[in-house]
């Protein structure tokens, strides 16, 4: 499993997420769907960056991962965006 983050730059916002295949097929999925956590993420207008962050780790090992990232302080005036896993 991999753990992967989007970064919109425009909003300050980040998010991390799991995904079992490659990242632009995880974006796909983000894009332009108002069901995602970043659904309200403009990916044609705002600056938005994404990679993955660790790949091919067990499913629980992916999962605490995630958790630890979600916890972590962020650059100042940055949200992390919650949901989806």
């Amino acid at each position: 499993m991999n753990v992967y983050i989007m970064k919109n730059f425009t909003r300050k916002e980040v998010y991390f997420g799991l995904a079992d295949g490659d990242n632009h097929s995880v974006v796909k999925a983000h894009r332009g769907n108002p069901e995602s956590p970043v659904g309200h993420w403009r990916f044609d207008d705002e600056e938005i960056k994404w990679g993955m962050v660790e790949e091919g780790l067990p499913e629980q090992y992916a999962r605490a991962f995630l958790q630890a990232l979600r916890r972590e302080p962020q650059d100042d005036e940055w949200v992390v965006v919650f949901g989806g896993d």
